[in-house]
């Protein structure tokens, strides 16, 4: 940020119109990549509740 500010500081007001174009694409791929491991994590509580309650005997992730 420092670097960015420093680079920045005579800029003139169209380079705030480039940073306001690119939080677009900047909240997207944050919003998507937000949720990636949700499901192995659903999937690790599964296999945990699983193994504690004696259905499964070893701690691996079912496939089917």
């Amino acid at each position: 940020m420092k670097l960015t500010h420093r680079l920045l500081r005579k800029a003139t007001p169209k380079a705030n119109y480039f940073f306001k174009l690119g939080q677009i694409p900047t909240a997207i791929a944050l919003a998507l990549s937000h949720g990636a491991n949700d499901a192995q994590k659903t999937m690790g509580v599964i296999t945990l509740g699983l193994v504690i309650t004696g259905y499964q005997t070893q701690f691996v992730v079912p496939f089917g």
